[in-house]
């Protein structure tokens, strides 16, 4: 089979109610080349599912599904790399299943536009913002936070600007998928937020395109996972990518933002400090959860035998529990000294 030029990547949790309108928007797509939807659900209870096999059955030829049975975020994957170690078209882009595209000549302009420059790698374009229900002060940030990037809407800003805040809104991407190396998607399994760390890795090599034209609309909820953290846990999550992003990237993109990582580590020891315990801390989490599920299968043991695991489960479990409380005090420690760095 031919692979199409065009991957459209869908992300869906329980969304039944806004997921008609994300696939219309791709489904009106016109173009003079072939295209492909893939389609993630993260383990929906709400009948996201059995929606997306329905209109999957309609289009067997266009959408393909991968139906968790476990919800992946939760465990820390990021959904976006996994999904990018699948697709070999040579453009990529993505649409979250609340948001939706507004223009049913949406791919065939970014197409165009990545064609015509070469040293465009990730290509993003105008977009309208919807409060449907979502946190006005994330709103207002949000705002506010696009109105200090005026340069963001230049046709070409330097890839390596992406290490300093990441301007591009998910639903409004294509990227050129030969510029991400495999090697990083496959060390980003575990590092959020993974919209960030794939358009970091498109534009290691490469310029960021805008094209001045609003074709999607970025729907603002009560349920989406990122507005619905605070900005202490937003701080948190964006230093572990940079952690991430610091290691893995090379050229002006790694110093870029290696540059970042400085700033706020080197120029906050109180932030230093946390940060490099925090991290200690959430290496014992993994190894005592590890030793917990060990203990709770251990099934076949003599009854002294199991009356001691039992005993050092529960010893274990206690310890967890100290330390994943003083992980969550740190976290809080770090979050305010970050928002004051």
């Amino acid at each position: 089979m031919t692979e199409p030029l065009v991957t459209v990547l869908v992300l869906t949790y329980n969304q039944l109610h806004l997921v008609d309108q994300a696939l219309e928007g791709i489904l009106a797509q016109r173009t003079d080349f072939d295209f492909r939807v893939l389609i993630h659900d993260d383990a929906s209870t709400d009948g996201t599912q059995d929606r997306l096999r329905a209109v999957a059955a309609d289009h067997p030829d266009l959408i393909e599904l991968i139906l968790q049975e476990e919800n992946q975020l939760s465990q820390g994957v990021s959904i976006p790399a996994r999904l990018l170690l699948r697709t070999h078209s040579e453009f990529v882009a993505f649409c979250e299943g609340d948001d939706y595209w507004t223009d049913p000549d949406k791919l065939q302009r970014q197409v165009d536009f990545l064609s015509a420059n070469p040293w465009c790698t990730l290509c993003h374009h105008h977009y309208t913002i919807l409060n449907d229900g979502g946190r006005k002060e994330y709103e207002t940030s949000l705002r506010d936070y696009l109105a200090s990037l005026p340069w963001r809407t230049d046709e070409r800003v330097p890839g390596h600007r992406l290490a300093v805040t990441n301007f591009v809104k998910t639903c409004t991407a294509m990227v050129r998928r030969a510029a991400i190396r495999d090697r990083v998607l496959i060390a980003a399994h575990d590092v959020r937020p993974g919209d960030h760390i794939v358009f970091c890795s498109a534009a290691e090599n490469g310029d960021v395109g805008f094209i001045d034209r609003d074709m999607a609309t970025y729907r603002l909820h009560d349920q989406g996972s990122w507005g619905m953290l605070d900005h202490g846990a937003r701080v948190l999550t964006h230093l572990g990518a940079y952690w991430f992003l610091a290691a893995h990237m090379r050229g002006p993109m790694q110093r870029a933002v290696q540059e970042r990582l400085l700033h706020r580590l080197v120029g906050n020891p109180v932030l230093r400090r946390e940060y490099s315990a925090l991290r200690s801390l959430d290496d014992q989490i993994h190894e005592l959860a590890g030793r917990v599920d060990e203990l709770a299968t251990t099934g076949t043991l003599t009854a002294d035998a199991l009356e001691a695991a039992l005993g050092e489960k529960t010893d274990v479990e206690r310890r967890l529990g100290a330390v994943t409380r003083q992980r969550d005090l740190l976290s809080s420690t770090l979050a305010a000294a970050a928002s004051d760095g």
